[in-house]
């Protein structure tokens, strides 16, 4: 799920690409897609908490580790 939420733009660009590849052949052109809601599992919420804490507290070491030099 991280690395879907850092490559984003890839992945919007290949859904695009295969929603263009299916529709071409019913002359339909699609301008948009939106995804309006994604249920994570309790599991992959979490896990994403700890990446996102885990990065705060090395951010944080490293500001304290500049302030000791």
């Amino acid at each position: 799920m991280q690395d879907l939420l850092i490559k984003r733009v890839e992945v919007n660009d290949k859904i695009a690409q295969y929603v263009e590849k299916m529709c071409e052949s019913w002359g339909v052109h699609v301008e948009q897609i939106i995804l309006k809601d994604m249920r994570l599992s309790g599991l992959l919420s979490e896990n994403l908490s700890i990446v996102s804490k885990t990065r705060r507290a090395v951010q944080a070491n490293i500001i304290s580790a500049s302030a000791d030099l």
